[in-house]
């Protein structure tokens, strides 16, 4: 009876030890399993954030290549104005102000304070042709102030350099100056 109570004993006992055994290697699997899925969507998020910078930065290649405007066309439309079809809205913009030439910014200003009054619907302008003149103006007179498109709109930088200069001395010395000092001979 001592040996069948000892018997029983140690196959319980091994019974309980197998269970626990089984038990842990269980949960031991659950958290492998957790922790390889966690591993899983880590090495994802990492390729979806490589996949993300590389299609960004060749976003970014295709927009420095081609370089382009934001600009409100003759006709009030909002256009993308890539560096190949800004010379021809350029021109256009200026067949419109009736300018023959390229000229600088103070020569488009000078020649639109002039025009402008006898295009203008209060003298008997043509409305919608005054707002086309006026979009073409708006339209050059920023291109004039980027300097990446100014080459291509040729106009003259220095001559608004000169203008700043200008009105940086009458500030500063506190009287004006007299324009013909200024001018190019």
């Amino acid at each position: 009876m001592a040996a069948a109570t000892v018997l029983l004993l140690t196959v319980v006992g091994l019974a309980l030890l197998w269970l626990i055994v089984n038990g842990a290697m269980g949960l031991f699997m659950v958290l492998m399993d957790r922790a390889t899925q966690t591993c899983r969507d880590t090495i994802t998020m990492e390729r979806l954030h490589d996949h993300a910078r590389a299609r960004q930065s060749s976003l970014n290649a295709a927009r420095q290549k081609r370089q382009g405007w934001s600009l409100t066309d003759l006709d009030g439309q909002r256009r993308w104005l890539e560096r190949s079809q800004l010379e021809g809205f350029v021109r256009s913009c200026r067949l419109e102000l009736e300018l023959s030439a390229p000229c600088s910014w103070n020569e488009l200003r000078r020649h639109w304070r002039r025009s402008s009054l006898r295009w203008h619907p209060d003298h008997g302008g043509d409305p919608a042709n005054w707002l086309r003149k006026q979009r073409a103006y708006d339209a050059l007179r920023q291109l004039s102030r980027d300097p990446s498109a100014s080459p291509l709109a040729r106009t003259v930088q220095p001559a608004l350099l000169r203008s700043r200069l200008r009105s940086r001395l009458r500030s500063r010395l506190g009287f004006g100056l007299r324009p013909g000092r200024w001018r190019r001979r």
